[in-house]
């Protein structure tokens, strides 16, 4: 006798019990550095899973925050502070990622940072260069024409002015000085403002700076008494957060 098997009695490929996938890994951040020119760094953060995300950087002391778009993505050029640098992006949910990249021609740079947590106006850095006064030819900062990219003069780097609301933000002055042409000196300011979110209270900053030589970091803590909020609107420069860099001849 032949037995008949009934097609119903079969499993279709329609109706196959589907495998358990195994635990996925994609949704970790991922982060690259690659090294440019003058000793900077461009950081590319991959978070596909953590779209608008709020993050922060470190780097060697310095504590930056920074945001991902709508595709979990981020970039951000980062000037370096060590010759071997680590780079480290932690989000709000725990999370996080590190990169390294070994960037020689820090030695060739001095850099001068200052770092707060606050709004995106509450501090600015000046250097005057050369003996420059403010609005003057040779006088540096983020509100005045930057080329852009370091050459005969420095330039000032803001890091977190594009996250709103209070953050972590931080000022770069990088002078190139193993390019330098003559000898002379750069003068550093930190400029104040008095704003409706910190009239009244203290302004707590950090200053770091690197060694000439980049073998280094100088660490300055800094807390500075903001006037009532009668004075908004008004600015107070502070002259000694940082020694004046004394460029020699080459």
């Amino acid at each position: 006798r032949i037995s008949r098997v009934v097609a119903r009695d079969l499993p279709t490929p329609g109706n196959l019990p589907s495998e358990e996938r195994a635990p996925s890994f994609a949704c970790d951040p991922e982060m690259t550095a690659t090294v440019g020119d003058a000793a900077m760094v461009r950081l590319g953060i991959v978070a596909p899973c953590r779209p608008d995300a709020r993050f922060t950087l470190h780097h060697n002391g310095l504590m930056v925050s920074g945001l991902t778009g709508p595709d979990g993505l981020a970039s951000l050029d980062i000037p370096a502070l060590a010759e071997t640098a680590v780079f480290i992006v932690s989000f709000e949910d725990g999370k996080g990622a590190l990169a390294t990249a070994q960037v020689a021609a820090v030695a060739d740079h001095d850099r001068f940072v200052v770092q707060w947590h606050g709004d995106a106006q509450s501090l600015r850095l000046h250097a005057l260069e050369y003996g420059a006064d403010f609005g003057l030819p040779g006088h540096v900062w983020t509100g005045g024409a930057q080329d852009g990219a370091e050459g005969a003069q420095g330039v000032v780097f803001r890091l977190g002015g594009d996250v709103p609301g209070p953050a972590l933000r931080a000022e770069v002055y990088s002078f190139p000085t193993a390019a330098a042409a003559r000898a002379g000196s750069v003068a550093l300011r930190l400029e104040a403002q008095v704003t409706d979110a910190n009239c009244g209270r203290d302004v707590e900053a950090q200053g770091i700076s690197t060694e000439q030589g980049g073998d280094g970091l100088r660490v300055r803590d800094l807390v500075l008494p903001m006037p009532g909020c009668d004075a908004v609107g008004e600015y107070l420069v502070l002259k000694n957060l940082f020694n004046d860099l004394n460029i020699a001849r080459k």
